[in-house]
């Protein structure tokens, strides 16, 4: 009976555990703005940190992370970093450490960090691993609209300056 409490907590131990989630709400953000990411694990398999906030105004998303390692037995890769918006998906980023994601317009949104935590757990595993980061929202540069009446300026030139170029082929000839 003994052998078979051994095997299983060594079943337990050794199996793969399943894949990590966390659902973690930033709230509004201002813009510009900065918010703080991070998370820890203590033991081995893929994870999906989604990070969800809103903004009010356009902006770019930018930032970076860093892989913490407290373990004599654990180590942990960031894979990428994906962010999605209310009815749209803005983009990927398969270099963790930094990221950008520009022409953000004010809605909901969700910065999803993926990664994997490697190495053994056991029984005897010491420490933590995890990432730590900034997520910072700076104001979109506007884009110029010209104005109807500098468009109307502007053709009027254009058919002047076609018009002094058809009068002196003509003359010339």
């Amino acid at each position: 009976m003994k052998l078979k409490s051994t095997l299983a907590v060594l079943a337990l131990v050794l199996a793969p555990l399943p894949a990590l989630a966390a659902i973690i709400p930033l709230g509004s953000l201002s813009v510009p703005g900065v918010a703080v990411l991070g998370n820890y694990y203590s033991s081995p398999g893929t994870f999906q940190d989604d990070y969800t906030f809103s903004i009010d105004e356009s902006a770019t998303a930018s930032g970076l992370t860093l892989d913490l390692d407290w373990s004599l037995s654990l180590g942990i890769d960031l894979t990428s970093i994906q962010l999605a918006g209310t009815g749209s998906y803005f983009g990927y980023d398969a270099s963790p450490s930094v990221f950008s994601f520009s022409n953000l317009s004010a809605g909901s949104y969700t910065l999803s960090i993926l990664g994997s935590v490697t190495g053994s757990s056991s029984f005897f595993s010491l420490g933590h691993v995890g990432y730590a980061g900034l997520l910072v929202l700076s104001s979109s540069p506007s884009t110029a609209v010209p104005e109807p009446g500098t468009l109307a300026l502007l053709g009027a030139g254009l058919i002047g300056m076609a018009m002094v170029v058809r009068r002196r082929r003509r003359t010339q000839y």
